[in-house]
């Protein structure tokens, strides 16, 4: 064997789902966000698009949508009425994701990028490096892309795993490019990251609940990456998740973990 030849990985297909329910303008602008930022990837992107249950005339407008992105588009075999019942909607967001994931999951990607459809790009990233790298560290199950103020504490999101309850804790940085990869003790997101193959396996098995899915990846993943600056900006409504205040996973509206920060 020859020393000291370097090899290079090859990224042929980036498979990006996106979970979508009754919001055809977002769906829109997430979509034109990656062509607008990250057109140098653009040949390798897959996208899949996951209707969960929207009405019958919003359907008609997002296959409109999926088509104009050359995206795969599958809906749901019933329309699911909104409801303001917390855990129904957290419920019905988790089948959304496992029906999602499984989905992508049928695509033989290199790598796999997870949101729902009210995340928008902001700003070019190093795709490909990013998932060197982590193809490279088997043991992060994701990095996470959303714009949190990462400065020692995840200033303006979670200040705290909501697995364990403990603070996050950022452990050491890798300096890739103009970003850097900090390394926490974070619990698993949907909106947005990049997720290996094995990771989306485990998504795909179906949880009853947002956290259910989040204490079965912290079992395997107790460590994960928070990119900085995160390129991802939040452009839909905040949820109050009075599921998990209930729970006592995060605290009441007088505190921003009030916010769907997981």
């Amino acid at each position: 064997m020859m020393q000291g030849v370097k090899r290079e990985m090859t990224i042929s297909k980036i498979v990006v789902g996106v979970l979508t329910y009754n919001r055809p303008e977002l769906l829109e602008e997430t979509l034109h966000s990656f062509n607008e930022y990250l057109k140098a990837y653009r040949d390798l992107f897959k996208f899949v698009i996951f209707d969960n249950g929207s009405k019958d005339e919003i359907i008609k407008i997002n296959k409109k949508i999926a088509q104009k992105y050359r995206s795969k588009f599958v809906t749901s075999r019933k329309v699911i009425e909104s409801t303001k019942n917390s855990k129904i909607r957290d419920h019905n967001i988790s089948i959304g994701h496992r029906n999602l994931s499984r989905l992508m999951k049928k695509e033989d990607g290199d790598a796999y990028i997870i949101l729902e459809d009210d995340w928008a790009c902001a700003a070019y990233i190093p795709l490909i490096e990013l998932i060197e790298y982590l193809r490279k560290n088997p043991d992060i199950g994701q990095i996470r892309l959303r714009n949190s103020r990462y400065d020692g504490t995840l200033t303006g999101g979670a200040k705290h795993n909501f697995v364990t309850q403990e603070p996050i804790k950022w452990t050491k940085e890798v300096v890739i490019g103009n970003y850097i990869l900090a390394y926490g003790n974070l619990h698993w997101v949907n909106n947005p990251s990049i997720i290996s193959k094995e990771a989306l396996d485990l998504i795909s098995k179906g949880y009853n609940s947002e956290v259910e899915c989040m204490k079965a990846f912290h079992e395997i993943y107790p460590i994960n990456l928070q990119l900085q600056p995160g390129v991802f900006e939040h452009i839909g409504p905040w949820r109050h998740r009075k599921d998990l205040v209930e729970q006592g996973i995060i605290q009441g509206e007088d505190n921003n973990e009030s916010f769907d920060f997981s």
